[in-house]
């Protein structure tokens, strides 16, 4: 269980770590709209993949050249990384984050 205080929690699944969060998180209902959750069986759950690199700029340039829709160049976070958005050709959200040196459960 990840405490109320938290913002997120990680878990390490092998080479993936599975960041967990709420539903709601100010940081990212505002870049991307708020989470809308599923009224039936028959919708799908939104989602944002989080890749994580060690030059995000260029992540993000390569990204954007590429077809993705920017929603937000990579900039500095409070939490110490540099995270950047991007939307891919479905229209799933791609935050493209540097890698953070810091223990699994984040405040």
């Amino acid at each position: 269980m990840i405490p109320a205080s938290y913002r997120w929690g990680e878990l390490e699944s092998g080479e993936t770590t599975i960041a967990l969060t709420s539903a709601h998180q100010h940081e990212t209902d505002d870049l991307n709209g708020e989470v809308r959750m599923p009224q039936s069986s028959h919708e799908r759950n939104p989602i944002e993949v989080c890749f994580d690199y060690s030059d995000v700029d260029s992540a993000y340039k390569n990204a954007v050249e590429n077809g993705a829709v920017p929603v937000s160049e990579p900039e500095e976070k409070e939490w110490g990384q540099k995270v950047g958005y991007a939307r891919d050709i479905d229209g799933i959200v791609v935050r493209m984050g540097s890698y953070v040196n810091s223990s699994k459960a984040h405040h």
